[in-house]
């Protein structure tokens, strides 16, 4: 499974190799650096992240950086989700534009 289709399955803010997937792992993935298999092989395409958790989502640290190179990314909330530095770390970063259909 490629980030084409990444799901965040969990809140944690981590890149363990496990069945959860995390939004960490889905960026890495579609910056095509996955940091374990969680997320497939990564993508040098068009990528979209999706979450099948809707609750707020606080970072205790940075995300990755949304490189480019590989595509566009698209990352929706579904009109549920919040992500949040708490004030104390940025949420999203990059040298490509995320597209935020649903952000908060």
């Amino acid at each position: 499974m490629y980030a084409a289709g990444s799901v965040v399955n969990s809140l944690a803010n981590n890149t363990t190799n496990d069945t959860s997937r995390t939004l960490r792992e889905a960026i890495l993935a579609a910056n095509n650096t996955p940091a374990n298999a969680n997320c497939g092989a990564g993508s040098a395409g068009n990528d979209t992240i999706t979450f099948g958790v809707f609750v707020p989502l606080t970072l205790i640290s940075f995300l990755p950086n949304i490189v480019s190179g590989a595509g566009l990314l698209t990352i929706d909330g579904g009109g549920n989700s919040t992500i949040s530095g708490n004030n104390a770390v940025r949420v999203l970063m990059g040298d490509r534009a995320p597209i935020l259909p649903c952000a908060t």
